[in-house]
């Protein structure tokens, strides 16, 4: 039996829930192995160019939240954040967390804690 035949076997007799955990898994190992791998012979200038290439590439399947360029829209959210004060900004960081998908695609809460984490 070969390592995919394996694979399935099990998958079958996991509920649906851990099923979709499987696969959200191994949907984030793909996307994962696609990230750009560094060059140390790059400069600091070609290496952003080479993120925001990356960046741009998965925009199909993530669409920006803006029409403005992102480091445009990155350099302007800095000079607002900047006139906010501490409490303005947890409550836009609140307000921002509100509005994410309460079910994630990504490892569940439990995977981040730090006495699981090696688990």
């Amino acid at each position: 039996m070969n390592i995919e035949q394996t694979v399935m076997e099990y998958l079958r007799k996991l509920p649906p829930d851990k099923q979709q955990e499987v696969l959200d898994f191994t949907q984030f190992l793909n996307q994962k192995m696609s990230l750009p791998k560094p060059d140390p012979n790059l400069t600091p200038e070609q290496k952003s160019a080479n993120w925001l290439a990356w960046i741009d590439s998965h925009q199909s399947s993530n669409p920006p939240l803006t029409d403005e360029p992102l480091e445009k829209f990155v350099e302007k959210s800095a000079e607002q954040n900047q006139q906010l004060t501490p409490e303005e900004r947890t409550q836009n960081w609140l307000a921002f967390v509100e509005t994410l998908p309460k079910q994630s695609a990504n490892l569940p809460d439990e995977a981040l804690h730090r006495d699981t984490m090696y688990d």
